[in-house]
């Protein structure tokens, strides 16, 4: 029997045989209580008969109050007043009830109650008038009906937006769920395929559309029920009939069924397709290249290579493969005999030299077996290199072949006495030698290979050297040359008068090969020989043909200085003619001719030039008279007495010869000025290591003599010279003997020594024909600066600390020997608190000092037990090894506890705490960067718990971590969200609490996170610089409320210290009081002790800016600081409020008390108002006006309140105001 059932019976039985009221009171009241809902009876008159216990806990109600005879209006009363009900409208569901009860009708309602529970309310008739109202709480079954209307409403959104399709059959192949991706894969339509369909019907509707080409409906339906019972894992694929490739999936349900996916993976199969295509072709290529081909990555580890790189060194395939480094290789190579072991690792360092130049680097090496290899490195895109090799020993003996040949070749066709030119079947300049160019005064811009023969007389007649003739006329004569066959020759005629013998010879490719040859002398000689001969003959004149094949000239002057005879070689070399110098001519017009020809320098005197030459001739000296012409050329003159009075002269063009020895007069005088001003000692020792010539520098170096070390002196004297100067200390003559010829026989041409001074030279033994050249460097600070660079690259340049290249290697190391099975590791990475305050504050070089005092600290407390790094900035790291967890605690209680003490710095006293992240390997990690992260995440975890603090990594910081980063990306989109809005908290007088003014806060209510506490979003708004244009919203945001506020209301907003770094602040106050139209005189200002901290001239500078606009200054938690009262004498604060930690527990702490008195007693001796915060209760109030503060703020006199509420209270005081 149910409870309702119970309850039927009872007001049945209490009907029967008493009155109403009676049987009421006979109730089985524990019949009743048992039922599991609230239940009440009403009589007829709607007055309660009874209730149970139950609906009195499910109302709330005071079973006092309760009572039976009670009228349901009194009942519902009761009902509101525990708030169950709106009492406004109690009469009228009073009334209401009693109209339903009045018709006799059955009535169901659910009620939601103001605490959110909800109620279903059943009333029943019963007879006689009477009725049973049932309570039933039914907040559960509510609340998983509203959840399970989510998830549906999820489920629907999640399977609307699958990427694959998705259909769910029931046991009897009836379609439940279907979303929208699988019909539009397969094309179906959505009318016909929709919950409810067999599996028969959707495959009989995929065939009618030739979804799957030209299949029989059944068979497919068969086929589609075989592949629900037994989906094999890969899945089916169906190719259908429009080209596309699908994939299905089937698995069964508990409850039975099945749920098919399906996905179009036709382009993924295309995608993967061509990447087959691509590997096999790469692959393909790769094994057919004809060059060696090897990948690195950016360690220097091989990623490929094909059998031609590893045939090429004659490597292992087993031991080069993938992921071998380049030195192994290199050592691999060496081992195969291809390299010396002494090569080793300058092949190795050239290799890298190669590879990390940045640009594309060729190389050519010969190896043991005599065969040359070319390498290509360059850059891969992605990072680390591709090399390339090439046996290049064959192109290489080739090349030195044809060099050889060219060589050849070039020689003798530019040492030829005649001009060639080769030219081609198609009348084309194949070659031609230096002798063409300068015989046709050609350009060889012009001509040069490819030219036409053609193209060659048209340059030759723009030159003018042809003369009378066109290039047509040329080309004509040439080619009828040509046409001939066979050798054929003629002359010439070039403009300038000389005659040009052509020569032509047909090759057998068609080509041709032309000779030419300046006749022009030899044909004058010819002829001059000729009319010798003739004159022989008709004068016999024997004299005269001996004269002109003279190589000289030669002259006869009679005694009166006239030309008697002489040759053309005289006329040639004085550019005179025949004609200009007759038999008989006076040798003084003669040489004012010349003069005047430009023959002699036309600035040249006659009667010096004569009279000079006439001396010579008279005096009979034997000497050479040099004359320099006009032309720069040199002449010597030789003159010889005749019997008959007569002399003889002589003419020599010795120009070059005399050129010639200046040259090298010239090279001999640099060669000793370069020698004597090298840099470099330099010695010159011959095979046997005798001294053949020295520089001063070298005897510089090494403090020797040069009556000692001078050409000649053998080896052993320098050296046992060298060392009774003392260069060497411990060493012989022999020992230094023996190294000199050890490590030349060796091959070791550079060396290093160290002087007994301590210098190092670095000498270099360079051969050279019979002999050594010795070049000797002082290469003393290049050794100390590389020492200085390696210790630098490893250690930290400000504080000297190993750095975190050198830290990150130590602990590889470490970490090595814990996976070896040492003990534990532990890293600690420490970090400076509110170093960046010091830096922003202070200055960089008191930052700087700050750094050094604490490595110096850092130091005497690790001491030997582990190592300490600076890793950048103010990031320390320290790492112990063969450790355990208490002990890493202990250094880190240690390290905190000394970081407490304060550093005194220029005068400042700086307090700087030490916070701590420890993690342990192998327990938190055992690679490097892992367990750095790791160190990092509980040091954020110390600096987030308070600071000057440790804490040791645990599993869950990293949520930690991204909860800040999440707060952070959040806060960026707040301003712009208007997420932001202003509460104002009041501020009164202390002695009437008549108002003056509000104190404008920053609120953030996010649509996810709520309200966020200032004291979350205030520092990373600080710390990511977001605090600049938050400040400035509230800066304009609390002017145009303020503005809306009567004149004697004041508003007071807060500054960041970071709002002073830039130089905007006071443009942006004036802006937002020139918008809002506020009067600067109701703006105040409040700065923290940390705007201060920063003790820079441009700070306090804006400071008085913003008090000259008429702005109040204020000093906000005054007192907590270390030189707050100092800073009262810094600047002319209007007000200082005492910091709420004051106040809190005031009637408890005499000295807090002291502390109040003193600051209300200094502000009103200096002028300045006291604002007390956090005044809670009115005990501190009454203390507060006792110690004579001039403001009150906090709790006591009200909450920050919203806009509305800050107005409203503003209008009550002015009504107070107005009364009073």
């Amino acid at each position: 029997m149910t409870a309702r059932d119970s309850t039927a019976g009872l007001v049945e039985g209490a009907a029967v045989g008493v009155p109403a009221t009676q049987s009421a009171l006979t109730l089985d009241q524990a019949l009743l209580d048992a039922v599991a809902h609230g239940v009440c009876i009403y009589s007829a008159q709607f007055e309660l008969m009874a209730f149970n216990r139950r609906l009195l806990e499910i109302l709330r109600l005071d079973p006092a109050v309760i009572h039976r005879g009670m009228p349901m209006r009194e009942f519902l009363r009761a009902a509101a007043r525990s708030g169950n009900l709106d009492e406004a409208r109690l009469d009228a569901i009073c009334d209401e009830r009693l109209a339903m009860l009045a018709r006799n009708e059955r009535l169901e309602e659910h009620r939601l109650l103001p605490d959110g529970r909800t109620l279903s309310i059943t009333f029943e008739p019963v007879g006689d008038g009477r009725w049973v109202t049932s309570y039933r709480d039914i907040s559960a079954q509510t609340s998983l009906e509203a959840e399970l209307r989510d998830q549906v409403a999820r489920f629907g959104q999640a399977l609307g937006n699958m990427s694959h399709g998705l259909a769910m059959y029931g046991p009897d192949e009836r379609l439940t769920v279907c979303n929208a991706r699988f019909v539009e894969t397969f094309g179906l339509d959505p009318s016909v395929v929709k919950p409810g369909a067999t599996l028969r019907e959707v495959a009989y509707h995929a065939c009618s559309i030739g979804a799957h080409g030209d299949v029989d409906p059944e068979a497919f339906y068969q086929g589609a029920r075989a592949r629900l019972v037994d989906s094999p894992r890969g899945g089916n694929r169906h190719r259908l009939g429009d080209g596309r490739t699908i994939v299905t999936h089937s698995r069964p349900m508990e409850q039975g069924g099945w749920v098919v996916t399906c996905e179009d993976i036709t382009e993924s199969e295309r995608v993967a397709e061509e990447l087959r295509q691509q590997h096999s072709r790469f692959s393909l290529a790769l094994d057919n290249m004809s060059h060696g081909l090897a990948m690195y990555d950016c360690d220097e580890r091989m990623i490929v290579c094909n059998d031609t790189y590893m045939t090429m060194f004659d490597m292992d395939p087993g031991v080069v493969k993938p992921g071998i480094s380049l030195r192994e290789m290199v050592q691999h190579i060496a081992r195969r005999g291809q390299y010396s072991d002494a090569d080793l690792d300058r092949v190795y360092a050239d290799a890298r030299t190669r590879m990390y130049s940045g640009a594309d680097q060729t190389h050519t090496r010969r190896l043991a077996d005599g065969r040359v290899i070319a390498t290509r490195s360059r850059q891969a895109p992605g990072g680390g290199w591709i090399v390339t090799g090439e046996d290049v020993t064959e192109s290489e003996r080739t090349a030195e072949t044809l060099r050889e040949q060219h060589h050849r070749f070039d020689a003798a066709l530019n040492n030829m006495s005649q001009a060639l030119a080769m030219f081609d079947a198609d009348h084309r300049l194949i070659v031609c030698n230096e002798r063409y160019v300068t015989m046709f005064s050609a350009d060889r811009e012009v001509v040069k290979p490819g030219i036409t023969l053609r193209g060659v007389f048209e340059h030759g007649v723009t030159k003018g050297i042809y003369p009378g003739v066109t290039a047509d006329d040329l080309v004509e004569r040439r080619l009828a040359s040509l046409a001939e066959g066979g050798r054929r020759s003629y002359d010439q005629r070039m403009a300038d008068g000389r005659l040009i013998e052509v020569t032509l010879s047909i090759m057998a490719n068609g080509g041709w090969v032309g000779t030419f040859d300046d006749v022009t002398e030899s044909r004058r000689a010819e002829a001059e020989r000729a009319a010798a001969v003739a004159q022989l003959f008709e004068k016999k004149l024997l004299l005269d043909a001996t004269l002109e094949s003279m190589a000289h000239g030669l002259a006869v002057f009679d005694s009166n200085f006239n030309v008697v005879i002489r040759n053309q070689r005289y006329l040639d070399l004085y550019s005179r003619t025949p004609e200009q110098v007759p038999f008989g001519k006076p040798l003084r017009e003669l040489t004012a001719e010349c003069i005047e020809a430009g023959v002699h320098p036309r600035d040249s005197d006659v009667d010096q030039i004569f009279n000079s030459f006439c001396s010579q001739l008279m005096n009979n000296t034997g000497a050479v008279l040099q004359r320099r012409l006009g032309n720069g050329r040199i002449v010597a003159i030789r003159n010889h007495p005749m019997s008959n009075g007569n002399w003889v002269a002589t003419f020599e063009d010795i120009t070059e010869r005399e050129r010639a020895a200046e040259q090298e007069r010239e090279q001999n005088q640099r060669f000793d000025a370069a020698l004597n001003n090298m840099a470099h000692g330099l010695a010159m020792l011959d095979e046997d290591l005798n001294l053949i010539v020295c520089n001063k520098r070298y005897l510089e170096m090494y403090g020797m003599s040069a009556d000692i070390v001078k050409p000649g002196a053998t080896m052993r004297a320098i050296v046992e010279h060298s060392l009774a100067v003392g260069n060497y200390v411990g060493r012989t003559a022999d020992d230094l003997l023996t190294s000199y010829h050890d490590s030349l026989k060796a091959g070791n041409f550079v060396t290093v020594k160290q002087l007994a001074d301590g210098r190092y030279f670095q000498v270099i033994y360079r051969a050279m024909p019979g002999g050594w050249v010795a070049t000797h460097e002082d290469v003393t600070e290049r050794h100390t600066a590389e020492q200085n660079i390696a210790y630098m690259a490893h250690h930290d340049a400000l504080t000297g600390l190993p750095n975190r290249v050198l830290f990150l290697q130590t602990m590889e190391q470490g970490l090595v020997e814990v996976t070896g099975g040492a003990e534990s590791l532990a890293l600690i990475c420490l970090d400076l608190d509110h170093f960046k305050g010091v830096n922003d504050t202070l200055g960089h070089p008191v930052g700087d000092h700050l750094l050094c005092l604490v490595s110096e600290r850092l130091t005497d407390a690790v001491g030997d037990a582990g190592t300490l790094a600076r890793l950048g900035g103010d990031e320390f790291a320290v790492l112990l090894r063969n450790t355990s967890k208490p002990a890493a605690e202990r250094l880190a209680r240690r390290l905190v506890r000394l970081m407490a003490e304060p550093f005194v710095i220029d005068g400042h006293i700086i307090n700087t705490g030490l916070s701590l992240g420890i993690a342990m390997a192998p327990a938190d990690s055992t690679t490097a960067d892992h367990l750095m992260k790791c160190a990092d995440l509980a040091l954020y975890r110390a600096k987030a718990d308070g600071r000057a603090m440790f804490r040791f990594f645990e599993a869950d910081m990293s949520a930690r971590i991204q909860a800040r980063r999440e707060l952070e990306l959040d806060l960026r989109q707040a301003l712009a969200n208007g997420e932001f809005h202003m509460v104002y908290q009041p501020q009164v007088r202390a002695e009437d609490l008549t108002l003056s003014g509000f104190e404008a806060l920053l609120r953030w209510n996010h649509p996810v996170r709520g309200n966020v506490p200032p004291s979350d979003f205030i520092p990373v708004a600080e710390e990511t610089g977001l605090i600049q244009s938050i400040g400035e919203w509230v800066l304009r945001s609390a002017c145009e409320e303020a503005a809306r506020w009567p004149a004697s209301a004041k508003v007071a907003i807060n500054l960041s210290p970071l709002q002073f770094k830039g130089h905007s602040l006071v443009a942006t106050v004036i802006s937002a009081l020139g918008n809002s139209g506020l009067s600067p005189r109701r703006l105040e200002l409040e700065i923290t002790e940390a705007v201060l901290l920063q003790n820079d001239e441009a700070t306090i500078a804006t400071l008085h800016e913003l008090r000259a606009l008429g702005i109040r200054i204020s000093m906000d938690d005054f007192g907590i600081g270390y030189s707050s009262l100092s800073y009262l004498r810094s600047f002319p604060f209007d007000k200082i409020k005492i910091d709420r930690s004051f106040i809190a527990d005031l009637d408890r702490n005499t000295d807090n008390a002291a502390i109040i008195r003193a600051m209300a007693s200094l502000g009103a001796s200096l002028g300045i108002d006291t604002t007390a915060e956090g005044v809670e209760t009115e005990e501190q109030l009454a203390m507060i006006r006792q110690y004579g503060c001039t403001e009150v703020q906090g709790y006591l006199i009200s909450k920050p309140l919203p806009t509305a509420d800050a107005r409203a209270l503003i209008e009550t005081h002015r009504a107070r105001s107005r009364a009073a």
